[in-house]
């Protein structure tokens, strides 16, 4: 048994084994400056009074199995999220993507 796990590649055509690092490191820290980029978020999370708000469904896939269950296997594009104030959607989704919880006053 080899070390590295292998995939496939597809190159011009022809398939051949990659391999493939043995252990791969997910940041806990995407920043803040990121939650929102209309360039990135590909999720939409839609709130109460017909709110919204974006993020990026791979952040939030590593840091929720629920997420990562909701997007993968029934392939969701947005989620509703109108029983939960925005304040709460909010740190939640910061607390995703810098790995820290802030406590609200």
């Amino acid at each position: 048994k080899q070390w590295y796990q292998r995939r496939v590649a597809i190159t011009a055509g022809a398939r051949r084994a990659v391999p493939m690092a043995p252990n791969v490191s997910v940041p806990t820290n995407f920043g803040r400056q990121h939650i929102g980029s209309l360039t990135h978020s590909n999720l939409l999370l839609n709130l109460k009074d017909g709110k919204t708000s974006r993020a990026n469904s791979l952040i939030l896939s590593f840091n929720s199995p629920v997420i990562q269950d909701l997007i993968s296997n029934l392939e969701l594009t947005s989620l509703d999220l109108l029983e939960f104030q925005e304040t709460a959607v909010s740190c939640f989704i910061d607390s995703l993507y810098t790995g820290e919880v802030e406590l609200l006053q």
